[in-house]
């Protein structure tokens, strides 16, 4: 297991999936990038014997996983995420639950409310942030990941799960970078497989069948300020991580060369 094995912490609604879909899953192929987006419920030191079993044959894996999360088969692995500004992320949460009729959120959720989301947006999006266990799980979910912990946990991070994501951003294995800047990021991943002399393949343009292009039903734009202000403080802890990735950690991919 001396090989560099690569982890996705994918934090969703980040541009993650286009990520896969250009980069990772051209150049691993189906086989050699371990996809792992549900029942990843465990804690992050204790990786469960049907993903060590999956995750032995592969170079890599990409999901919704908590960044050490590998650490007892591949102590070694390099781990990536990509960040997002918070409410731009949240917003963009709200208009996937509304365009996926599957998704596990609507079934806590009244159905005329999601019908009606597109012509009061504040009403569903304050619905979700009222709703406990919803608030739980999709807010403050980049600190949750990049602190290590299970994405669906069962209780709401704290300062002290920040202060770790702090920490490991700053560890030499773990790098990342923004979606607003997510071309540069792509190239600098890219670099960075080349340098290992690792495969990489590029494909420009994603196929339908796998493109997330959805029809948005509102924009941060079209909420009300009261409304903008309760999805801060629900990500107040994102809103400083992100503030931090911006403002005050080293450039990546200079420390983790």
């Amino acid at each position: 297991m001396t090989e560099t094995f690569l982890v996705h912490c994918h934090i969703p609604k980040t541009g993650g999936s286009a990520l896969n879909h250009q980069l990772l899953s051209p150049s691993f192929g189906r086989n050699g990038f371990h996809r792992l987006y549900r029942y990843v419920f465990e804690c992050a030191a204790v990786l469960p014997r049907r993903h060590r079993a999956r995750s032995m044959r592969s170079q890599g894996a990409s999901g919704h996983i908590p960044y050490g999360y590998y650490r007892p088969v591949y102590p070694d692995a390099f781990y990536f995420s990509i960040f997002r500004e918070p409410v731009a992320r949240f917003v963009s949460f709200l208009n996937y639950v509304c365009a996926n009729p599957g998704h596990a959120v609507r079934r806590r959720l009244d159905a005329d409310l999601i019908a009606s989301a597109a012509s009061h947006p504040d009403r569903f999006a304050c619905a979700i942030l009222q709703e406990p266990r919803l608030s739980v799980v999709h807010s403050n979910v980049q600190s949750r990941l990049a602190a290590g912990l299970p994405r669906l946990g069962e209780r709401a991070v704290d300062e002290d799960d920040l202060d770790h994501a702090f920490r490991n951003l700053l560890q030499p294995d773990y790098i990342w970078g923004t979606q607003e800047a997510f071309d540069t990021f792509q190239s600098q991943v890219e670099n960075w497989l080349y340098a290992r002399r690792l495969r990489v393949r590029i494909l420009t343009d994603i196929p339908d069948a796998k493109a997330k292009r959805l029809a948005h039903r509102f924009a941060a734009g079209d909420l009300a300020p009261a409304t903008l202000a309760r999805i801060r403080d629900a990500n107040q802890l994102d809103m400083a991580l992100y503030e931090q990735v911006l403002r005050g950690l080293p450039p990546r991919f200079e420390v983790a060369a």
